[in-house]
């Protein structure tokens, strides 16, 4: 017969056990781990060697549920045994560092430009997407009446061709009567440029509606000549109104500034690249200058012709306005008409 083992004993070797199956599937949790986050990763791109066989998968997944069941109930035991909270030191083994995927386990890492910003996020700074430029007449015709605006002619002629559909919303709705007069003359300004603008924008909204509608019939031929007529019309006459929206930024701006000069010169630059083109500031101190220039020659001229004045005056010992009185007469009378006697010594 054997030597029969010691409780501590049988004790120590089932923990030692429990350690050594519990390394285990720690492994094969870590390799298992690394081929997902790779596939995942990268599901287009395949590994130096295939990560997964039907065999393979199977067995680690059995062995992985018999292991986990065995730690669950070496656990319970340990609970239940009150005995487990002694520890022999000689049982703590330092559990040696294990790198879970070998270098045979490697996979091609290569990303696209789109995934790395996906992965890394956008850049705030980077330049706006711009998008298909527009035909070159096309360009040139919309860009020219955003610059300068569209005739009234034109505006009257496109509004008078296609008027507000039935029973649509079309348009700009009608400021309450009680509200119009208890507002004051500014907002009432005010409201009605946004009423014009929603009214200009109804304009190229039911040319594209009266497109749309004649397209949803059954009966619709195709005439790409009038298509390509009622859309750059309703572009021309959008264009249009953008520019309105553009003068009436700029007449608003104008209001607030104080300096006359700073006004005249903002009245004459045009609209783009910016509200008031990109060279305002040197346009603005070229007519402070000349403003200062001709001030100063104006009080020069001033100056001048008061000095003229004052020294003419002084030269000038009475004024020609001034009249001196007559002389007093010299008036002798007699000894009969005075009545007195003349003095005797």
């Amino acid at each position: 017969m054997g030597r029969s083992r010691s409780p501590e004993q049988k004790r120590r070797k089932r923990k030692r056990d429990e350690i050594q199956d519990l390394k285990e599937t720690v492994r094969e949790m870590a390799k298992s781990l690394a081929d997902l986050t790779a596939i995942v990763k990268h599901p287009k791109k395949r590994s130096r060697r295939k990560l997964f066989s039907d065999n393979e998968t199977d067995s680690s997944i059995s062995s992985d549920h018999s292991r986990s069941q065995s730690v669950e109930k070496s656990a319970t035991a340990r609970t239940n045994d009150p005995r487990s909270t002694h520890i022999d030191k000689d049982s703590k083994k330092d559990e040696p560092s294990s790198n879970p995927v070998d270098d045979n386990d490697v996979v091609d890492i290569s990303t696209d430009y789109n995934d790395l910003e996906l992965l890394l996020g956008s850049n705030p700074a980077a330049p706006l997407k711009q998008g298909t430029p527009l035909h070159a007449l096309l360009n040139e015709n919309w860009n020219g009446v955003l610059q300068k605006g569209l005739e009234k002619t034109e505006r009257d002629l496109i509004k008078s061709k296609f008027p507000v559909p039935k029973d649509s919303l079309l348009g700009a709705p009608e400021l309450n009567l009680e509200l119009g007069k208890s507002i004051s003359s500014f907002a009432k300004d005010r409201d009605d440029n946004f009423k014009r603008m929603q009214i200009n924008m109804s304009v190229p909204a039911t040319i594209i509606g009266n497109l749309l509608t004649s397209m949803l019939n059954d009966n619709f031929e195709f005439n790409k000549a009038k298509v390509i007529k009622d859309l750059s019309e309703a572009g021309r006459y959008l264009a249009g109104t953008i520019y309105s929206a553009s003068y009436y930024r700029r007449k608003q701006i104008k209001m607030s500034i104080t300096d006359n000069d700073t006004k005249e010169v903002l009245s004459d630059l045009p609209i783009y690249p910016l509200l008031f083109n990109s060279d305002v500031r040197e346009k603005v101190k070229q007519a402070q200058a000349l403003s200062k220039q001709t001030l100063k020659k104006s009080v020069a001229n001033v100056r001048q012709s008061t000095q003229a004045f004052s020294n003419a005056a002084a030269n000038k010992s009475v004024s020609e306005n001034y009249k001196r009185p007559p002389p007093r007469p010299k008036h002798t009378t007699s000894r009969k008409e005075s009545g007195r006697r003349p003095y005797r010594r």
